[in-house]
């Protein structure tokens, strides 16, 4: 969540605010991206795929000149206000996108208490 700051660490940002803020609907708010409903929720926002295909379409080429200039892995940070549906929910989507590309994943959701 960007109201906990961004990591130093991470080598790319993205920002997901710009997708239907589920927060204020009472029965979502406590729960998360990783929960059906509020993934439901975010995919039916008409700007997620076209927003999730835009990005797909500029990380694939960076993927292979990364490798090339020898980084061993490329730590991506997706956010949104509070961490917990959004970011969490297009993560878990891209994760999926990642290793269908044959690509190892880590995930760490750090604002979710699991």
């Amino acid at each position: 969540g960007f109201r906990n700051g961004i990591r130093c660490e991470v080598d790319i940002v993205m920002d997901v605010r710009l997708l239907l803020n589920q927060h204020w609907i009472l029965e979502l708010k406590p729960k998360t991206g990783k929960d059906e409903e509020v993934g439901n929720h975010i995919r039916n926002d008409e700007n997620f795929e076209t927003f999730l295909n835009n990005f797909k379409a500029m990380i694939k080429p960076l993927l292979p000149r990364y490798a090339h200039e020898g980084k061993s892995y490329l730590t991506i940070a997706i956010g949104c206000t509070g961490g917990r549906h959004r970011s969490v929910f297009t993560v878990e989507t891209l994760k999926q996108w990642f290793e269908g590309e044959g690509l190892q994943t880590h995930i760490e959701h750090r604002d979710l208490k699991e």
